[in-house]
């Protein structure tokens, strides 16, 4: 008898290792498996926001004191098989109250407004404007490319108001 109860409880400790390192091996597969997903999903998706980049989105007019109208561009596309346009008019939310008018009006901030996004559209091709993920990365880069030219408040938000791109 006591036999049996020695050989019965080095099955169970077996036993016990057996779950134990079945359970190590699906948390593992499952850790490489989101790693997986989150490497691929920012290979192809961009970036993941902040969390303070995802607070600033639940209510982006928050940061928006003042909006700078721009007239419409008509800019040609980088597209090679053929000739391309695309017409798009912005408005650049500014985070200073009245700096919006003021730099509107003022010709050396809009000719410098204008040109760095000129310049930026014109880089642009048909197809990585269409998408809505190419006009997210559209808005960024004009963020980014006017960071620095006002004296003061910086563009916080910039709005589409009107797209069109010849095909």
């Amino acid at each position: 008898m006591a036999d049996a109860q020695n050989t019965a409880v080095p099955a169970i400790t077996e036993s016990r290792k057996r779950s134990r390192l079945s359970l190590f091996l699906i948390i593992g597969v499952i850790t490489v498996v989101a790693g997986a997903g989150s490497f691929l999903a920012w290979r192809y998706l961009g970036t993941a926001p902040s969390a303070s980049a995802a607070a600033s989105e639940s209510n982006p007019l928050e940061n928006v004191k003042s909006v700078m109208n721009l007239d419409a561009f008509l800019v040609n596309l980088a597209d090679t098989e053929s000739p391309r346009f695309v017409k798009v008019t912005f408005r650049l939310g500014l985070d200073k109250p009245k700096l919006g008018e003021e730099y509107a009006n003022d010709p050396v901030i809009l000719a410098a407004t204008r040109d760095r996004i000129i310049s930026l559209l014109s880089t642009k091709t048909a197809d990585e404007l269409l998408t809505l993920e190419g006009k997210g990365r559209l808005r960024e880069e004009i963020r980014q490319r006017l960071r620095g030219i006002y004296p003061e408040g910086n563009v916080v938000e910039v709005y589409i108001m009107d797209f069109v791109v010849q095909l």
